[in-house]
């Protein structure tokens, strides 16, 4: 689980609920191997934000997948040259 469950265990049952299921959905993302990982992982977050309070510890993983997104793209650039 990306949030601590001291937090988790403080938040009320139905945002319990979609956290889980914004939880599930990023396990089941992360399982696959493809380089389409963190885009996905970063989309399923913004769209839980749309709906939802989000917490730090999401916009974190959402930066660590831009962050390897943005090597990935600097080291291809510099392959190909």
């Amino acid at each position: 689980m990306i949030l601590s469950k001291e937090f988790y265990d403080k938040c009320c049952p139905s945002y319990q609920k979609v956290i889980d299921e914004l939880e599930k959905k990023i396990a089941e993302i992360e399982k696959c191997d493809d380089a389409t990982k963190g885009g996905k992982v970063i989309l399923a977050i913004c769209e839980f934000s749309n709906r939802h309070l989000t917490s730090g510890e999401y916009w974190e993983h959402c930066i660590h997948y831009i962050k390897l997104c943005k090597q990935m793209a600097y080291d291809r650039r510099f392959k190909l040259s």
